[in-house]
């Protein structure tokens, strides 16, 4: 996981080459501007959704991870949202979802919570599990999740 405010994003350059075109991304476009809920395709397979995200006490969220895709995950405004980390590994229980790459698990144990006020970024890679959208229940957080895929 990789976590860290947008303004230090070229440093993570060169890690990975289809992250690459993500960082690319953020660093030319207005973000504020995407409508949120669209799908948008950028080169190579990525491709990014801006959302309103109502922010859930933390019994109400589930772990998730992907086997096809790195998560970048980018709090543009709003409330800020905490994300919890674990390694994949270390969580059990995971079912895989019949709609795409995602899996889920309803394990209880606390990892690192991380909080993504607006400016900050975290990348979640298949080894990583992250357990997002807590926060004040009803509060909104105003993000950008971009999906890049590992191949």
């Amino acid at each position: 996981m990789i976590f860290d405010k947008v303004e230090n994003i070229a440093l993570y350059k060169g890690m990975h080459p289809k992250l690459d075109i993500a960082i690319d991304d953020i660093l030319s476009r207005d973000l504020s501007l995407c409508p949120c809920g669209e799908r948008i395709d950028i080169s190579g397979g990525v491709f990014f959704s801006a959302a309103d995200v109502t922010l859930k006490d933390r019994a109400e969220i589930r772990w998730e991870c992907h086997d096809e895709y790195i998560d970048l995950q980018y709090v543009l405004s709003g409330d800020a949202e905490i994300i919890e980390y674990g390694n994949r590994e270390d969580i059990s229980g995971w079912d895989k979802s019949p709609n795409g790459d995602i899996y889920f698990s309803d394990d209880e144990r606390l990892r690192l919570p991380v909080s993504l006020a607006a400016g900050s970024f975290a990348v979640f890679f298949p080894h990583d599990a992250h357990r997002p959208a807590q926060g004040e229940n009803g509060k909104v957080s105003h993000k950008i999740v971009y999906k890049i895929p590992v191949k």
